[in-house]
């Protein structure tokens, strides 16, 4: 259920976003968005908003009902990061949602 969890949640992602933007799986559970354009945190951080609203309606498989809990970590890079530090960050982030009981966003510098 796992993963058909994921690919719903993959498609759904993919509908909210514009066609430039990318969406990726990076392993387990964790998703990449890139958003192409979005130069600053407050941008960034309400689209991770309403991806995160969407995605925790209530959802159906195999006639079972369920309401994913997303956890979004939100940066933007700075000049002359690297791919790998801006990821960290993120990812950071995203813990720290998780700590705090998940189904939120939360934006760093």
């Amino acid at each position: 259920m796992g993963d058909q969890v994921l690919i719903t949640l993959a498609h759904e992602i993919r509908r909210l976003l514009r066609r430039d933007d990318v969406v990726a799986r990076i392993g387990g559970d964790e998703i990449l968005l890139v958003l192409n354009g979005v130069h600053d945190l407050d941008g960034a951080v309400a689209v991770a908003e309403k991806v995160r609203a969407n995605c925790s309606e209530v959802h159906e498989y195999q006639g079972e009902q369920y309401v994913p809990r997303i956890s979004i970590g939100v940066t933007v890079m700075r000049s002359g990061e690297n791919v790998d530090d801006l990821i960290a960050r993120a990812d950071r982030a995203m813990y720290s949602v998780k700590r705090m009981g998940g189904n939120q966003v939360v934006g760093v510098n």
